[in-house]
């Protein structure tokens, strides 16, 4: 006689025949829990209310209502990880191959069933779908692990590039900015007053001035990621309030005539962290700005803190979420990228959301975008309550290849 070990994953039989439920339940119940449901309608729930517990979903195919392959489609549309068999008769053994072929259904059986045999193809569906299930998470988990390595190689490129951008140019850019700001007053002062060609002032002069100011915003918002939080002892404060922070920076970004509502949400008790309060309020500044942006001036903006772990480290969850018109995957995507200019915001220097990155990255957090279901937009950062990473040392630059 064989043997049957109770999985931990539970199977759902439906069928609108009670003596049918019953006679199955005792006899299966000893390899894995039995959730049961008379009709589709009821199946559903009973499959939602345990969706992290069911492994095997079996289906009657006459039933009142729905029927059976209708039944699994649905539960196919909620969960598809779950396997699907169908009980049918042998007069519609042709529907359920066709079911079969098209990826509805692991497996289908007739009635009467032997329960000796159904007990071995029970077992055995619950054994694949726990391996399966298994090796999605080991994927999932390899593929979160690739990604952080993608964006910590990221981050200390772009620390290795800013700070070399900043040392060789930002200087240079000053001195040019200081030069051009003083040709009106040095002309006006040798020929005692202005060119008569204004169009050239006021457009090629005027422009030049405006690129010459982006490029310093860009450099200054690089300097900025990438300062403070890398020489540990120097920036740090060990009592900063997340809280106060977020309220403070709402009311002056959205103080005033603009339309937008606030909503600050705490499901826990945030406490004090350590970290450089000057770049995480730049950071909570340039979130907003964006969530701003994003409902074009009108609009809800929330901020939800949770309390977390990351590494066995305590931290805190931030998620930055606004109504405005939903971000584009392909844009999403692109948002902690250097210099990023989005398509609908050709004008912008695009290192409003890279500085933010580079502020997680250096406390030793994660930074990402995504949509809720309803649309709205999230940027979500895992903050550890003490930071974790000394940037400089792990990535130093080193000037002319030193």
């Amino acid at each position: 006689m064989m043997n049957f070990t109770k999985n931990k994953f539970g199977i759902l039989y439906v069928d609108d025949e009670e003596k049918s439920l019953k006679y199955f339940t005792e006899a299966f119940d000893d390899i894995a829990p039995i959730y049961t449901a008379n009709c589709a309608d009821e199946g559903l729930k009973v499959f939602q209310q345990h969706i992290n517990e069911i492994g095997v979903v079996l289906s009657d195919k006459k039933m009142p209502g729905i029927s059976g392959i209708e039944f699994l489609k649905q539960v196919r549309q909620i969960d598809e990880e779950p396997l699907r068999m169908l009980v049918t008769a042998h007069t519609d053994l042709k529907l359920a191959v066709e079911a079969l072929n098209d990826g509805l259904l692991y497996s289908y059986l007739t009635k009467p069933w032997d329960p000796f045999d159904l007990k071995s193809r029970l077992g055995r569906a619950l054994d694949r779908f726990w391996i399966t299930k298994e090796r999605n998470k080991l994927l999932k988990e390899r593929a979160a692990v690739f990604q952080e390595m993608m964006a910590e190689e990221k981050a200390s490129n772009i620390y290795t590039l800013s700070i070399g951008l900043n040392h060789h140019m930002k200087n240079a850019l000053l001195a040019i900015q200081a030069y051009f700001d003083m040709i009106p007053v040095q002309l006006d002062d040798e020929l005692s007053g202005m060119p008569k060609d204004s169009f050239f002032w006021d457009t090629y002069y005027k422009n030049i001035d405006e690129q010459i100011s982006r490029v310093l915003e860009i450099l200054s918002n690089l300097a900025g990621g990438t300062g403070g939080v890398d020489s540990p002892g120097e920036d740090l404060v060990h009592d900063i309030d997340l809280v106060e922070i977020i309220e403070c920076i709402a009311k002056q970004e959205l103080g005033g005539d603009l339309p937008v509502e606030f909503i600050l949400t705490k499901m826990d008790e945030i406490g004090k962290f350590t970290g450089n309060s000057a770049k995480i309020s730049s950071m909570i500044q340039y979130l907003i700005r964006e969530s701003v942006k994003n409902v074009e001036g009108k609009g809800k903006i929330e901020f939800q803190l949770f309390n977390t772990r990351r590494d066995g480290v305590e931290a805190v969850r931030v998620r930055c979420v606004d109504d405005g018109k939903p971000i584009p995957d392909e844009v999403r995507a692109h948002l902690f990228d250097p210099f990023y200019v989005r398509p609908d915001r050709p004008s912008e220097t695009g290192t409003g959301l890279l500085y933010c990155y580079l502020t997680v990255f250096q406390h030793g957090g994660k930074i990402e975008a995504s949509g809720l279901s309803d649309n709205r937009n999230v940027i979500e950062i895992l903050l550890p309550k003490s930071p974790v990473r000394n940037v400089r040392e792990e990535f130093p630059y080193k000037e002319n290849g030193a």
